[in-house]
């Protein structure tokens, strides 16, 4: 069960099938967007920003491969999830989609059964580019201690960040600058201190 309702536009030149797809995905529990041909769903794209597009190859005014190349141009956050729905079938046209920039190729007509677990993945596909594009932002950090702001407005240390959001784990080093500055410093210091311990316990 999905804990939101994402959105989708469809674009297709033919009616009958636009209308079959819409009313499946509908059936499914998403917001569907249709469009007759490239230039409407470029339109669409932009002002109503779906999370999925499902584009047909031959449409007029503009193509599915080109409509697809002006989304992957645009670079919007979070990612848009590719299909096209296509009569073209056969290794070369789902090459030339995939180059185009789509992340899915289906041939028609539409199997209703492929297509919702083929939803499934796109929305798997979605929150992982949306929780690794998170993790790509900015931290609130303080320059004393350098623990992280959450959320809440807590503040953690980088390791149990680390340990819970993501694999990674830290391991300790110190920079060639650091080590010059700070810790060669120290050092040298605490050498010099147990030179000097003997001489006052005379």
């Amino acid at each position: 069960m999905r804990d939101d309702i994402l959105r989708i536009l469809v674009a297709d030149d033919d009616p009958i099938a636009l209308k079959i797809v819409e009313t499946n995905l509908l059936s499914f529990g998403y917001e569907v967007l249709c469009a007759q041909d490239g230039q409407e769903a470029w339109g669409m794209y932009l002002e109503r920003s779906p999370a999925i597009v499902i584009t047909d190859w031959m449409m007029p005014k503009i193509n599915g491969l080109e409509f697809t190349r002006m989304i992957r141009n645009h670079n919007r956050f979070p990612y848009t999830y590719i299909f096209f729905l296509t009569v073209l079938g056969g290794k070369g046209s789902y090459i030339e989609s995939i180059h185009a920039g789509s992340d899915d190729f289906i041939t028609k007509p539409v199997d209703v059964d492929e297509l919702r677990v083929r939803l499934h993945v796109a929305e798997r596909t979605i929150r992982l580019h949306t929780h690794a594009k998170k993790l790509e932002g900015m931290f609130n950090a303080c320059p004393g201690c350098k623990r992280i702001m959450q959320k809440d407005r807590t503040w953690a240390s980088i390791e149990s960040l680390l340990a819970e959001k993501s694999y990674a784990s830290l391991s300790h080093g110190v920079c060639p600058s650091c080590y010059e500055t700070i810790m060669k410093p120290q050092i040298e210091s605490f050498k010099n201190r147990k030179r000097t311990v003997p001489d006052q316990q005379m």
